[in-house]
């Protein structure tokens, strides 16, 4: 079965997923395909020390940033400087590319769900999104969580360099802030690298390329936020022996080559990034996105016991809606919605482990 970070903890919890780790022990070949794997990306498809899976692939997030409005505006190109900037730096760029009268916008970072938004600033503020257990999103009322997303939220609100969704849809006729950034309205976005190929396909009119996320003025660092995707075994299965080859097969450097090759696919393996990352296909630079792996923080888990991160945090998302557009002040939705998500996570890990007895 297809599994990712989130199913590897939920259905290893509930004795869904086999336990690689023997065959790992007595199988060279295996092992020696599991270390192929870049350390994070392993960590991926393990629970409690123990193998449940194998990784196919991977992504990560970063700037994704029209080369072309840079230069028309004769604004310093963000792979000159994209190693050392920060927040500050990354508001005033998108000041002056921010033209409200033509809709061309600076800069959008407002994604609710979290890996593709809110998250990467938290985690470069020294913040986190949840408890160590999963049990609680507590951490996003501390004041490295708040501070992070209110800077989000003043980009918008209070510095106009961010569209809200009448911006956009007063420029393009809809609210996807994707769209506008392929339309050449929008200078900056932060986005996953799987879209990648979406905008290969679709941007003609202008260059594009990606850059690293910036760093936090307090912290001085920098985040992104890794995912991966894999397979595992299950343990229920009438053929385990067939199904645990296929598993196996499955992380040989001849499987992922036929991934990398498309050149859509990050793959797993250390030995088949290449594919991907040296693909002469638009971003030029791609290697932020291998760069990015070194610093980047696991996807968090949510809950226990089959809660799943994007059901979980949908309170949470609600309320954040209302913040990016200045209906509610951050720390009064977050605390709305880390309430509500709190309730939801304890009364379904109840309800769970009621039934399981």
């Amino acid at each position: 079965m297809s599994v990712n970070w989130d199913m590897v903890r939920t259905w290893t919890m509930q004795g869904h997923l086999a336990d690689l780790s023997p065959e790992a022990s007595k199988d060279k070949a295996f092992a020696k395909d599991l270390a192929a794997y870049h350390p994070k990306i392993q960590e991926l498809m393990k629970w409690e020390g123990k193998q449940r899976g194998v990784g196919l692939d991977h992504d990560d997030v970063a700037l994704f940033w029209n080369v072309s409005m840079f230069r028309q505006q004769q604004v310093r190109l963000l792979t000159d400087i994209h190693d050392r900037w920060t927040w500050d730096d990354l508001l005033d760029t998108a000041r002056r590319l921010t033209k409200k009268q033509e809709h061309q916008w600076g800069f959008w970072g407002h994604s609710v769900g979290g890996q593709t938004g809110y998250w990467n600033f938290v985690f470069a503020n020294g913040g986190q999104v949840v408890s160590p257990d999963g049990s609680s999103f507590s951490p996003l009322l501390e004041p490295a969580a708040v501070e992070a997303i209110q800077w989000i939220a003043d980009t918008g609100v209070k510095h106009a360099v961010a569209p809200l969704p009448e911006d956009i849809r007063a420029a393009i006729g809809s609210t996807g802030a994707s769209a506008l950034f392929t339309s050449g309205k929008l200078a900056m976005l932060v986005g996953g690298s799987w879209t990648i190929n979406t905008y290969v396909t679709s941007i003609k009119d202008f260059e594009w390329d990606v850059a690293h996320l910036p760093s936090a003025p307090r912290t001085k660092k920098r985040a992104s936020v890794l995912h991966g995707t894999g397979f595992g075994v299950n343990k229920a299965g009438r053929a385990l022996d067939a199904s645990t080859a296929f598993v196996k097969h499955l992380a040989t450097r001849e499987t992922h080559k036929v991934y990398g090759t498309t050149g859509i696919i990050q793959s797993a393996r250390m030995d088949e990034w290449d594919a991907f990352y040296a693909n002469p296909k638009p971003p030029k630079h791609r290697s932020v996105l291998k760069e990015a792996v070194d610093y980047a923080h696991q996807h968090p888990l949510t809950g226990q016991w089959g809660v799943i991160t994007y059901d979980a945090t949908d309170p949470i998302e609600e309320v954040l809606n209302k913040v990016f557009v200045g209906q509610v002040t951050v720390r009064e939705g977050l605390q709305t919605g880390v309430a509500q998500a709190n309730q939801n996570l304890a009364k379904h890990v109840a309800e769970v482990k009621s039934a399981k007895r």
